[in-house]
Parts: structure tokens; C-alpha cells; sequence
């Protein structure tokens, strides 16, 4: 008689898995990071067009972007600076 044996998957111990896929930095300080797109299917254009779809259009105004595990385009705005009005005293 021949016994196989045959470890259970996560699947069948229904736990949920994770994929191989790690989050990756495009944008830093305002500046694109395109050294951390390669090898991945994101370009510049890509993260332009996702930008503007939440209502970002300069790549400067943003502090921090990445692309999550789930393909989502995640983004930390940068502080604006507030505008200081200088009145002076003209008497």
C-alpha cells in the first residue's frame, strides 16, 4: 500500500494568504522615484494620471506616495506653507 502525504494549504486550514507583492515608494519629498519602478508595471505616466484622479496636479505638492499591496496609489500631501501677509505700519 503506497500512503501519500500531502501538507494542508492555506486554503484548506481557511486562513487567508498574502501575496508576494510589496508596497512601492514612487513619489519622496516631492520628486518622482522612477529607480523604484522599474522591474514594476508602474511608469510616471501611470502615477500622474492616478495622482490627478485624487485631485493632486504637481507632483511637488506631494510629500509621499506608494502603491500598496492592493494596487492603490496611497498619498501623504505635502504642508502647504501659509501665505503671511505683510502689512507695515505706512505713517
Amino acid at each position: 500500500m503506497h500512503w501519500q502525504s500531502k501538507l494542508p494549504s492555506a486554503q484548506d486550514l481557511g486562513t487567508r494568504t498574502h501575496s508576494d507583492s510589496f508596497p512601492s515608494t514612487v513619489i519622496d519629498k516631492g520628486e518622482l522615484l522612477k529607480m523604484s519602478m522599474k522591474g514594476e508595471e508602474i511608469d510616471a505616466d501611470k502615477v500622474r494620471f492616478e495622482m490627478q484622479k485624487q485631485g493632486y496636479d504637481h507632483i511637488k505638492d506631494i510629500a509621499y506616495a506608494e502603491y500598496g499591496e492592493d494596487g492603490t496609489l496611497y498619498i501623504i500631501p505635502r504642508k502647504r506653507k501659509k501665505n503671511r501677509t505683510i502689512i507695515r505700519n505706512m505713517t
